[in-house]
């Protein structure tokens, strides 16, 4: 099955949650789609039902996610988003073998990492900080590091798989997405091909910032905020 590979640029937060959201949305139409992004300014996101972390924001953009998880620092790293939709092979997977199939096929182009496992004490959700806090089947070094981290959402529309890689050293953000997507290939199941977002996902984008992302009940709630 082929996929679209959309390259897109650097976004405000509210802007990038919309923009994954949009496209779990309307995954029957566009097929899965793999996006890289950016973000136009340090950022941080934090999970679905994650309290607002009010104490780690400082000075930065905060945007609750679509997806479960903790915090992240939206600076050093490279963020992509992948949706699928219910008849890809992925999604019939259960939650814990799709995180780690993805995850997996990202250790084949990622030097030094490998799949880390439980850990022994659950990390506190109200603290928990993504690449502080390595769940099963993140990547991490030899020495424990996160490398790499993910959360997913499924609804009856499809699969949502937000992830993060971490930028060590010189590491060259292009380069280092060439090789995402060369792993993500052999999972996706074909080549990826230039996807173009139409209007009507840009426009549904620019509402959800409107009624979600942009606005204080969805960022600034318990986490129950309604989809």
């Amino acid at each position: 099955m082929s996929y679209g590979c959309w390259h897109d640029t650097d976004h405000a937060a509210a802007w990038n949650m919309a923009a994954d959201e949009a496209l779990l949305e309307q995954v029957a139409v566009t097929g899965p789609v793999l996006r890289f992004y950016g973000w136009t300014r340090a950022a941080v996101s934090f999970g679905r039902h994650q309290p607002y972390p009010v104490e780690l924001i400082g000075e930065r953009e905060a945007v609750r996610r679509p997806t479960g998880g903790g915090v992240v620092f939206h600076e050093a790293e490279l963020t992509y988003a992948l949706v699928l939709p219910p008849e890809h092979p992925v999604v019939k997977l259960s939650r814990r073998e799709s995180y780690r199939v993805l995850h997996a096929a990202l250790a084949t182009v990622l030097p030094e990492s490998r799949l880390g496992a439980a850990p022994e004490q659950p990390p506190e959700r109200r603290t928990l900080q993504c690449f502080r806090s390595p769940v099963e089947f993140d990547l991490v070094t030899r020495e424990g590091v996160k490398l790499a981290g993910g959360a997913q959402r499924r609804t009856r529309q499809g699969l949502l798989h937000q992830g993060s890689v971490r930028l060590i050293g010189a590491e060259r953000r292009a380069e280092l997405q060439r090789r995402l997507e060369s792993a993500l290939d052999r999972v996706l199941g074909g080549d990826g091909y230039g996807f173009e977002p139409s209007a009507a996902l840009l426009a549904r984008t620019e509402e959800l910032v409107r009624l979600r992302y942009g606005t204080r009940e969805w960022n600034g709630g318990s986490g129950s905020g309604k989809a």
